[in-house]
């Protein structure tokens, strides 16, 4: 971009006058360029053309600006005619059948979870808050279906050494980048790996996807997404068929899914497919429980992949052990992220606002519906931050649907999981039985959950979640229920009384219906999730008579202790974890000793010698050659580290509004104003867990936290800081290394959500992504994001405390070498003027007759502008933006710490887009930028 040159000053008389107001009007457009012939008409007495040419110019910006106004609605409306209507009316007219396979899956996805506790019949569609992701590490994850594919170079600033960090790249993603990843036609990998723990919302997610793509409303999701053919498969309801004949097509096998007309809907899928017209969607390969038919569906899934050479987008869902067990090769893999502050409170709205509107029979408006929901959201808000436990819960997306469905029922919600599903329970098989009384049914609630407690255990021991009452059903994966619920159901009714277990069933109004979920054709049944036939087995097992089979599990294989996992948490929950802790040292594995450590974590109760034999079993680990037993050591002993490092964000009497650390800014962010220095050094084996999890290094690599530089020390930073958001659901924990010794000691401080993935860029050297980032929360602040661009008038008002934030973690991450603060610096160094310094001082005004005198002979003047510009032009040179007197490209930046101080954030290039664009317009941006800093103090 070359330099524009400084026009010479224009004499002060009628020509100059003229060629200003031309200058200045063509940068209007059209509207100045017809007030310019207005001018010029004018200039020649013809005030008839002129007056007709200003009508015109202004009936021209009225229009623009009406046409800019309502742009974006108009957009909407054609883009919803040429990519929704249009596609399903040509559908409707030439393909019959996919138009009905569309309406059916439409049928089946709108309501959100479809029953019971779930969604209360809300649609889907409107009540969906986007999930966040992350990639794995790149040693099993080195295809990023969003990567840009480059890596930059790591300098230490103290040494000057540079060294290529290879650690993990956290970028958060959303659904639609990942699915524009795998859909477009020039994409190298066109499969996915979704992965979550239990109700992270893995389902909800493929059920969204699917309604939209149905819908076509894809661009929902992103803008240029294909309009392609959802298929959504349960991996469980077909394994069987799979396991049968693993030569089966995936039409087949779509087909056997549907049931109606297989022999058409395989022809009619197998051209789809075969034409690349499908997204193909399979979820829970966890919940195929037997280990050999789980592989065997995997090698299916690889095969299928194969087999349409890389034309199918697929994407598949798992919980991660599960999947780590038979994973797909090549195939990049995301783990769904815990719902951030934002995503909770947009959710709790959505449910509030839909509810209330579905209800509404048309005597409120919609002000007055957000109203209500927005003081039911804000109400239920404060129930939930109150308590460290619940706010974290309600980062899982089930957990919230069941807060928010057990809040209606109860004054106060149970602060731990197993207390909440206690609490579910109770309002489904007793609230209910309540309502509509209890002579109508021969079971009390108790007596109903005992029955469930049983079914549930009875099935987890056979390693199956589905059950049906026909005794026809041959099918292994599928429980027959009728005459195990038989003999349960006549111990409870009274002697001379029959219960058929049909009744027990099927009828909706007693509560057990809440806790299930039916496929009527088939007459086919299941708990509503998962997580509820573990808790429900849980239970029974607290009985005495059930305690042999429970520490039995801890002698069997890895993938059988997988299996009961989440179970024995519901269960340590609830009772003293002694015995479990026992069971694990006396069968001490990596699995055993994994999950006895997770009991500690969710324990209702435990010894205190109990609980130290087990950490003095795991810390042994430390000095272990396996590198799985290490780094099961090192987890722990880095886990110690965070809860003693951030007791007091996560305790009951933690941080509030009131404290004096904690300033609540106008927008209602809430800034922590104090720092926690741990005096503690990073020990090798925290620093050798990093590295063994986030590079290819071995376990016998020789490390010295001590003399780690910089770059690498940020990087440790990023990955720690990770690790807490994942163990503790809080995006706002950050660490910096303490730079005044010369140990390897943490600095802790708290930033608002909005600025986590900023400082996890900053923290891993991703400088590009940073500068991107920073401009993007600049926006979100400003309010700007509709424009795409800051105006010194935003700089100029733009929050301090924000500003503040944002120019802190440039400088900490860089060393001082990056931030605004130091291009401020650099600008008053080189005679830069701050606004309002000298525009209006009587100096100048006194001096001002005389300037107008001598310029009228020729004579030329610096002024203000003049000097201003002189200063950007030095601050260009000094940081690098511009080379050889030339003002830099994009392409021209350098994202690296080997640039020149203060060369980045970057903007001169973003201005080009501004209104008040040029050369003048980036002397203005910087001279605002210096003038807030200074006013802001920073």
């Amino acid at each position: 971009m070359a330099e524009d040159p400084k026009e010479q000053n224009t004499l002060l008389n009628l020509e100059g006058f003229w060629k200003l107001l031309d200058s200045k009007l063509v940068s209007l457009g059209i509207p100045g360029a017809l007030i310019g012939v207005a001018l010029d008409f004018a200039r020649k007495t013809d005030w008839k053309n002129a007056g007709l040419c200003i009508l015109a110019a202004g009936g021209v910006w009225l229009v623009i600006k009406v046409g800019s106004k309502l742009s974006p609605q108009i957009d909407k409306f054609l883009d919803w005619i040429l990519n929704t209507q249009i596609p399903k009316w040509w559908t409707t007219v030439t393909d019959r059948f996919g138009a009905e396979y569309l309406a059916g899956l439409i049928a089946e996805c709108k309501e959100y979870q479809g029953r019971g506790f779930s969604g209360e019949g809300l649609d889907l569609e409107n009540v969906f808050v986007p999930l966040g992701f992350n990639s794995e590490t790149p040693a099993s994850n080195a295809q990023d279906v969003t990567s840009t594919g480059q890596t930059e170079p790591q300098q230490n600033l103290e040494s000057g050494q540079t060294s290529i960090l290879t650690f993990a790249t956290q970028q958060e993603s959303e659904i639609g980048s990942l699915l524009r990843g795998i859909t477009k036609k020039n994409s190298t990998w066109r499969r996915l790996v979704i992965l979550g723990a239990p109700g992270s919302g893995k389902t909800t997610l493929l059920r969204h996807i699917t309604l939209l793509f149905a819908l076509r409303k894809q661009s929902k999701l992103y803008r240029d997404l294909p309009g392609l053919v959802p298929v959504l498969l349960r991996l469980r309801d077909v394994a069987s068929v799979i396991v049968a004949d693993d030569s089966s097509s995936l039409a087949q096998i779509i087909a056997k899914a549907e049931k109606d007309e297989p022999s058409k809907t395989q022809d009619w899928f197998e051209k789809q497919l075969n034409n690349g017209k499908c997204l193909v969607m399979l979820d829970g390969l966890d919940e195929i429980a037997d280990y050999e038919e789980r592989r065997k569906v995997s090698k299916w899934v690889s095969q299928q992949l194969q087999n349409y050479k890389q034309k199918l987008p697929f994407i598949l869902t798992s919980r991660p052990q599960a999947y780590n067990q038979a994973p797909l090769p090549d195939t990049p893999a995301y783990f769904v992220r815990s719902f951030t502050t934002a995503q909770r409170n947009n959710f709790l709205f959505n449910w509030y606002f839909n509810l209330e509107k579905r209800r509404n029979s048309g005597g409120q408006s919609q002000k007055q519906i957000k109203k209500i929901a927005e003081s039911k959201k804000s109400e239920l808000m404060r129930q939930i931050d109150a308590v460290p436990s619940l706010r974290l819960m309600a980062t899982n997306p089930l957990l919230l649907a069941l807060i928010i469905n057990t809040y209606k029922q109860k004054t106060s919600l149970a602060p731990t999981q197993t207390g909440l599903y206690k609490q579910v329970c109770d309002v489904f098989l007793q609230g209910r039985q309540s309502a509509f009384g209890t002579t109508r049914y021969p079971l009390k609630p108790e007596q109903k959950q005992e029955a469930l407690q049983a079914l549930a255990l009875e099935m987890t021991k056979r390693r199956l979640l589905q059950f049906t009452l026909d005794e026809r059903n041959q099918d292994n994966n599928i429980f027959l229920a009728k005459g195990f619920l038989q003999t349960e159901l006549a111990q409870m009714v009274q002697a001379g009384q029959e219960f058929k277990p049909e009744e027990f069933i099927e009828k909706d109004d007693i509560g057990v219906r809440e806790l299930l979920s039916d496929r009527k054709q088939e007459k086919l049944y299941e708990f509503t999730h998962r997580t509820f036939q573990e808790y429900l087995t849980a239970v029974e097992l607290t009985k005495a008579e059930h305690e042999p089979y429970l520490l039995e599990v801890f002698t069997k294989d890895e993938k059988y202790l997988d299996w009961m996992r989440q179970t024995i948490l519901f269960y340590a929950g609830q009772v003293k974890v002694d015995k479990l802790i026992d069971a694990a040292l006396n069968n001490p594995t990596v699995a055993t000793l994994t999950l006895a450590y997770e009991c500690l974590q969710n324990k209702l109760r435990v010894s205190r010698e109990k609980e130290q034999e087990l950490l003095d079993k795991v810390e042994e680990g430390l000095k272990s050659d396996d590198v799985e037993v290490f780094k099961l050591a090192a987890s722990v002993q880095l886990q110690k580290r965070l809860y003693r490092l951030n007791e007091d964000c996560f305790v009951e009497s933690s941080e509030n509004e009131n404290q004096p650390t904690v300033i609540t800014t106008e927008a209602g962010k809430k800034i922590w104003a104090v720092q926690l220095v741990d005096n503690t050094e990073i020990t090798e084996a925290e620093y050798r867990l990093f590295l063994l999890e986030t590079t290819n290094s071995e376990l016998t690599i020789e490390v010295k936290p001590s003399e780690i530089g910089f770059a690498q020390g940020n990087a440790f930073c990023a990955w720690l800081s990770e690790r807490t958001r994942e163990r503790f659901s809080d995006a706002g924990i950050c660490y910096l290394r303490e730079t005044s010794t010369d140990t390897f000691c943490l600095v802790r401080f708290r930033i608002p959500e909005q600025y986590h993935q900023l400082a996890y860029y900053l923290a891993a050297g991703m400088w590009k992504e940073a500068d991107e980032e920073t401009f993007k929360v600049m926006l979100e602040v400003a309010g700007c994001e509709k424009q795409g661009y800051l105006e010194p008038e935003d700089i100029r008002q733009f929050p301090c405390e924000d500003l503040r934030i944002i120019d802190k973690l440039w400088v900490d991450y860089s060393n001082g070498h990056f931030g605004f603060s130091v291009q401020k610096e650099i600008y008053l160094e080189e005679g830069g003027i701050l606004e309002g310094n000298r525009t209006s001082s009587p100096f100048k005004k006194a001096l001002a007759p005389f300037r107008w005198i001598y310029e009228r002979f020729g004579g030329k003047v610096r002024d203000e502008d003049d000097e201003k510009y002189e200063a950007f032009r030095r601050v260009g040179d000094r940081v690098g933006w511009r080379v050889e007197q030339e003002w830099i490209g994009r392409e021209q930046v350098i994202y690296s710490t080997s640039a020149l101080k203060g060369h980045l954030p970057e903007w001169i290039i973003r201005m080009d887009g501004c209104a008040v664009g040029g050369m003048v317009g980036k002397v203005q941006f910087l001279s605002s930028l210096a003038s807030r800093l200074v006013k802001c103090n920073i």
